[in-house]
């Protein structure tokens, strides 16, 4: 009886920690689609952390014009975003 107790602990502990990793999945999948498709690494390299943002001869030769391009981006892509959660 005790045996059959603890598989039942057991597996309600993994069933749970099962549902938290879709749970912190789904969110990790949500911020990454958030991010414009320009400045987007690969699904892979943003699930393992292992992204940097692509340096472009603009980037380098005009740094604060480069910022305020991603600015602009991430607001038109934040606008986007915005209505397509309207649409659901």
């Amino acid at each position: 009886m005790l045996a059959i107790l603890n598989m039942c602990v057991i597996m309600i502990s993994v069933m749970r920690d099962i549902a938290n990793t879709e749970r912190q999945r789904k969110e990790l999948k949500k911020a990454w689609e958030n991010v414009h498709p320009v400045d987007r690494p690969t699904w892979e390299q943003w699930k393992r952390g292992i992204f940097t943002v692509p340096k472009t001869s603009r980037d380098r030769d005009f740094p604060i014009a480069a910022m305020e391009d991603r600015d602009r981006r991430a607001k038109q892509w934040a606008a986007h975003m915005a209505k397509e959660n309207e649409k659901k």
